[in-house]
């Protein structure tokens, strides 16, 4: 049996991350593939009050005053001590939470132990593992070192349209070698081909590899909540007019409103409850590309706001934008004036159509970049 080593992001409590590992890792144990996923240890950046001071005024420069509003509000806890341990307690349980994940479904073997040779294929996705503000600036998710038929590209994200001028010859350096390849969004094709020379195709993330049944039985053993309700799922910062919206929405039609990552039980939740509270809701409301994704998986009706900041060269788009093109769900993307207001007709049966295609297309790139052909 062949051996495969998965390079993808293995570090925090994200939802997409952990789901995105768990299915390619799934579909390739089904194309008979003996799989690990290496656990990497992120480079360590400095920290201190001065320098977290300074990333948090870069960061407003970004926002409204009505986000920035926001932000303060939800760090006030921080000059609370029962608030505070309120929190920590909440961050320990989610942490539980993802490592029950992991240690239940995905197979692991420490950075330290990892050796590239013992490997037939490294394969690097995906999520965003070349992302030049995060995961991007490690070498360790390109592979240098391996050999270039080994490295196998799968819906890696660059997570931005353009890679900064400083950072151009880090990444011709990093990409030189690699074949053609697959990425996940539009942007990443373009930047994969400038950087390495080679083709690209675009290819549905690995979490779409997987039907609604598999998902759901994933997360058989969750229960939902009994009253309908709203589930609101951001990443970046929204201002209060946001949520006075949806709250307002969900009070006409008699609806719960559940804050996924608030300051309440739902933080805790891993990730098949995650999957869980996706399929039962309502309504999705969310700048989260994973989140548009289970919800086109599940049947689910989703609005999607917008994550990209005022005067910021990190749009964070482009896969969404992707995503419901392919889909042909263009329409769920709205902005404030919209949000809730919006007529939205979701045509499911069409993205399942798609979907089957998009499959097909994925498992035989698969197949033949494995040695797994007819």
């Amino acid at each position: 049996m062949k051996k495969c080593a998965i390079i993808t992001i293995t570090h925090g409590t994200n939802y997409g991350n952990r789901l995105q590992n768990y299915a390619l890792q799934s579909v390739l144990k089904k194309m008979e593939l003996d799989v690990d996923t290496i656990l990497h240890t992120p480079l360590s950046g400095e920290h201190n009050k001065r320098k977290h001071l300074k990333n948090k005024f870069e960061f407003w420069e970004k926002c409204t005053w009505g986000e920035i509003i926001v932000d303060i509000k939800n760090h006030l806890y921080l000059f609370f001590p029962k608030k505070r341990n309120i929190k920590k307690r909440l961050a320990e349980h989610r942490y539980i939470n993802f490592s029950k994940f992991n240690n239940r479904y995905i197979q692991a073997v420490p950075d330290k132990n990892y050796k590239q040779e013992l490997y037939d294929y490294v394969i690097l996705g995906s999520d965003q593992i070349w992302n030049p503000y995060g995961e991007g600036r490690d070498t360790f998710y390109f592979q240098p070192d391996v050999a270039g038929e080994k490295k196998v590209t799968y819906a890696p994200s660059f997570g931005v349209d353009a890679i900064p001028d400083d950072k151009d010859a880090f990444y011709e350096e990093m990409l030189s070698g690699y074949g053609t390849g697959a990425v996940r969004e539009e942007s990443g094709k373009l930047l994969y081909e400038k950087y390495t020379g080679k083709s690209a195709e675009i290819l549905v993330d690995p979490t779409m590899l997987l039907s609604e049944n598999d998902w759901s039985q994933l997360c058989i053993e969750e229960s939902a909540p009994q009253k309908k309700y709203i589930l609101v799922y951001f990443l970046a910062l929204k201002s209060e007019k946001v949520y006075r919206i949806i709250k307002k929405y969900a009070q006409k039609n008699g609806y719960e409103v559940i804050l996924l990552l608030q300051q309440n039980k739902y933080y805790a939740y891993g990730p098949t409850q995650f999957v869980n509270l996706i399929k039962n809701a309502e309504l999705l409301i969310t700048d989260s590309f994973h989140g548009c994704v289970f919800s086109i998986i599940m049947h689910t009706k989703f609005q999607v706001l917008s994550r990209t900041a005022k005067n910021s060269k990190e749009n964070m788009n482009s896969r969404i934008d992707t995503l419901l093109s392919k889909f042909s769900m263009q329409n769920a993307m709205v902005d404030n004036s919209q949000l809730c207001n919006k007529e939205i007709v979701y045509d499911f049966g069409h993205s399942d159509k798609v979907l089957e295609a998009e499959k097909g297309k994925a498992l035989n790139y698969l197949s033949e970049k494995l040695g797994k052909g007819k």
